[in-house]
């Protein structure tokens, strides 16, 4: 978005395959449709919401090598990433532990690829996807967590702009209202969010959800991951929609709570 792209692309059955990478890499309805035994077969005229809607790996592994190794290190830096988090402003932390993304460089399209879609070599957190969605909510403003109450708020940098991190909270509605997040639209308040399911090394893979709400305005951004628990349509999104149904009964965001005859 920040450098203008939006191609329209076809996300086939067999995949985008970067040079020199040893496998393709599949959409997620792939492997669904293989373990029931059912061919997949792809998606036509797939345009960047549409990818974000359906959670397309082959669209954003593509996009990615298509945008370069370049603008991934930049986001990756202003994002904070490799860079142990301070939780409150106190000399001498507590800290969070840094969240890791790779410095690459020219000619490694592979994990290139691999690292646009949250996997390969990239290893985060939940605070740090926390931190991503909060400056998506905050139009591109990068902010420190605070966990005393009453520390200023530390504005760490600029992300992304304004334009594209408001074209994003639009994407990342239509993905709750009609893509692989829907068990998180809500009837009491819009929700915007972005599922991801991550491999493991070993077992089940693993599920996330990092959503917002109200979508036009966010006063509130979770992110969820469930070790093990597979698709996040299946398990993180709707515990995810629990937490927002319980901030809007609480009167976190939305309509506070009223008693009967009083505002």
């Amino acid at each position: 978005m920040e450098a203008g792209l939006d191609p329209v692309w076809d996300c086939p059955t067999n995949g985008f395959r970067p040079p020199h990478a040893p496998a393709p890499i599949r959409d997620h309805e792939f492997y669904e449709r293989e373990r029931r035994g059912r061919p997949w077969q792809g998606r036509q005229n797939v345009d960047l919401d549409t990818a974000l809607v359906r959670s397309s790996n082959v669209y954003f592994a593509r996009l990615g090598v298509e945008t370069g190794y370049q603008a991934f290190n930049r986001i990756t830096a202003a994002a904070r990433f490799n860079q142990d988090i301070a939780l409150t402003q106190l000399p001498g932390g507590p800290y969070a532990d840094a969240s890791l993304a790779p410095r690459l460089v020219a000619g490694n399209d592979a994990e290139l690829a691999q690292c646009s879609i949250g996997q390969g070599l990239m290893l985060t957190t939940p605070l740090q996807m926390a931190m991503v969605g909060a400056a998506i909510a905050m139009d591109g403003k990068l902010y420190a967590p605070r966990l005393i109450l009453g520390e200023p708020t530390t504005v760490l940098g600029q992300v992304m702009s304004v334009t594209t991190s408001r074209r994003l909270r639009q994407a990342l509605r239509e993905t709750v209202r009609v893509g692989t997040a829907r068990r998180a639209d809500l009837a009491t308040i819009d929700v915007a969010g972005k599922t991801g399911t991550a491999q493991a090394a070993t077992g089940a893979d693993h599920a996330w959800f990092v959503a917002m709400a109200p979508a036009d305005n966010p006063r509130i951004v979770i992110a969820i991951v469930l070790e093990h628990a597979g698709f996040a349509s299946q398990s993180a999104v709707p515990m995810a929609a629990e937490v927002l149904r319980a901030a809007v009964r609480f009167g976190i965001v939305g309509s506070p709570p009223t008693t009967e005859g009083r505002p």
